[in-house]
């Protein structure tokens, strides 16, 4: 059965009550694969991703957090040599298909909801909010590309495709959108990288997390503190040697010359690729509170500068993040936290 809940995201720092956390495809997926060596290695991949999953869960329902999860398929399998055989794992990330802006669910598709409706409470019906962001209605923007930030909401437009109709048109949509389920708000296009939660992460008010070569919060933030990250995926040496066999979608640290396990993932679990070297995954971070963050890694520079804002951070391990390309936030949706709109920001381009 189905749990009701009273959508409420406003912002990424208020108290968080109820959270999604995703779930990886069983372990016994690789069983048919012959190569023991390749099934022995990307079995790891998934037993430690579904345990920093796990941990995850717990971590948050040890701060009060009320956690979802969706059920994986326990009868999945990689058949390699059936041509086009592949599970797009969407329990994994649910970032990608949903998000809540505030009172109201935006979900990816109808398929998606389907899924979703034996989770949470989804209004099977054309007149729910979410199937008027349909992807037919908007291409390629994708969940992850809004950002709501109390009473202005930014979307990030760079993967739409202009071919279905002009960023004027995208803008008049979206503006008709609002004016039903989120009146009151300002909407800020963004150009800079489709999924924002890559770029740039609002910890609290006045403070941001970025990648170094996003440079909007002068604009759209003014007087913001911001903390810029370097691409830290580029900046592994062994990073640019897998890229021969990888072409910058994923990294396995200690295969950086397995040729052998690269062309399997490449000819097979290609559904399962990203590009992680457009990816910060510092930024890819989960606000608990505003005085509390989830964070994958130790960073000395980082942590000092959240200490100066009064934000403790709680290392929250996920090992394969350049495998999946994806971190905390990606793997997680937030459904509700204890807030109402507020204007955060006092100035600003807004269309």
């Amino acid at each position: 059965m189905s749990k009701k809940i009273e959508y409420n995201v406003w912002n990424s720092w208020d108290p968080l009550e109820t959270m999604m956390i995703g779930s990886c495809v069983p372990l016994q997926y690789f069983e048919h694969v012959q190569d023991q060596s390749i099934k022995e290695k990307l079995t790891q991949v998934l037993y430690e991703t579904q345990e920093d999953l796990d941990n995850f869960a717990s971590v948050l329902s040890a701060n009060g957090v009320d956690v979802l999860r969706e059920a994986t398929n326990s009868e999945a399998r990689l058949w390699p040599n059936k041509p086009a055989f592949y599970h797009n794992i969407k329990t994994l990330q649910p970032r990608n298909f949903l998000a809540v802006l505030g009172n109201s669910l935006v979900v990816q598709d109808v398929k998606d909801a389907e899924r979703y409706s034996k989770i949470i409470n989804i209004e099977m019906n054309k007149k729910a909010s979410w199937a008027n962001l349909l992807r037919s209605k908007f291409p390629e923007i994708h969940p992850p590309c809004w950002t709501i930030v109390g009473n202005d909401l930014f979307v990030d437009i760079m993967g739409f495709d202009k071919k279905s109709g002009s960023v004027e048109h995208i803008v008049e949509k979206l503006t008709q959108w609002m004016n039903v389920y989120l009146p009151g708000c300002k909407l800020h296009t963004l150009d800079i990288g489709g999924h924002t939660d890559g770029n740039f992460a609002l910890c609290k008010p006045g403070v941001i997390i970025s990648r170094d070569d996003v440079r909007v919060h002068d604009e759209h933030f003014p007087n913001w503190d911001v903390y810029y990250l370097p691409e830290t995926v580029n900046t592994i040496r062994k990073f640019q040697t897998a890229k021969r066999h990888t072409l910058g979608k994923y990294y396995m640290a200690g295969e950086e010359g397995n040729q052998h396990l690269c062309n399997f993932i490449n000819q097979w679990l290609s559904e399962w690729l990203g590009q992680v070297d457009e990816t910060v995954f510092e930024t890819n971070i989960v606000m608990i509170n505003e005085s509390t963050a989830c964070v994958m890694t130790y960073d000395k520079d980082l942590f000092a500068w959240l200490k100066k804002h009064n934000i403790e951070p709680i290392i929250v391990p996920f090992r394969h993040r350049y495998f999946w390309d994806g971190g905390l936030h990606c793997h997680s949706a937030d459904l509700k936290r204890k807030g109402s709109p507020e204007n955060y920001i006092s100035s600003g381009k807004s269309l």
